[in-house]
């Protein structure tokens, strides 16, 4: 049963866009709006290996948050300015010790993206660009009453992302995507531990993009 109600989805949407029942053509000087939710996951760094001695670095992932605001060059091409936002919220327990670490990242990225299929009602996505990154951690480090580390940092870097996904029209002025985004962020000697940390990672989301003006690519 279960196998079918993954299935039976999957054959539907195939159907749908082999059929492409929404020719509609793409707008360029389009303006848009964007939402999207998903979940960020850290990559490995020295920071996070110096980090595995006191937590379980494989739960210091959490949710992110996106809004941005878009524009439509041409058919193919768009540019888009997002903000970010993700974070952790993890106690861990071990050997008499309570671990508490707290994240908070902040990201403002510019992002290149080109549609595939501008014409089409579904189309594959692919974008890339460069950001500012600014995160501030709260740790609380102790085991058996020994105090390892506690306080607040806050740091900030540059990245570059590269993304694809899919993008769907639902209706004209209503998109809805899914997209997998990786950053490479590094911030060196972060915190007293002096270790690089990579606040960039791996984003999964899906979203809706709200187009707000624009006109037809052809008469």
């Amino acid at each position: 049963m279960r196998r079918l109600f993954s299935t039976v989805p999957a054959i539907l949407l195939l159907a749908l866009m082999v059929a492409q029942p929404f020719p509609e053509p793409c707008l360029a000087g389009e303006h848009s709006v964007l939402l999207a939710a998903g979940y960020h996951q850290y990559p490995d760094s020295p920071y996070l290996k110096e980090m595995d001695r006191y937590v379980n670095t494989a739960k210091l992932n959490g949710p992110s948050f996106q809004m941005g605001y878009g524009y439509r060059f041409t058919p193919h091409f768009a540019g888009y300015f997002n903000a970010t936002y993700s974070f952790v919220d993890y106690t861990y327990r071990k050997d008499g010790g309570a671990f508490r670490v707290e994240y908070d990242n902040f990201a403002f990225l510019f992002t290149a993206q080109a549609r595939i299929l501008p014409d089409n009602w579904w189309s594959p996505i692919l974008g890339g660009g460069v950001g500012i990154h600014v995160h501030q951690s709260e740790l609380d480090l102790n085991t058996k009453g020994e105090n390892i580390y506690a306080g607040n940092t806050y740091d900030s870097a540059l990245g570059v992302h590269a993304q694809a996904g899919v993008e769907f029209r639902i209706v004209r002025w209503l998109h809805a995507f899914i997209e997998d985004r990786y950053t490479f962020a590094p911030m060196v000697e972060y915190a007293q531990m002096k270790q690089t940390f990579d606040v960039g990672g791996n984003t999964i989301q899906a979203g809706i993009r709200f187009s707000l003006s624009g006109r037809q690519s052809t008469p």
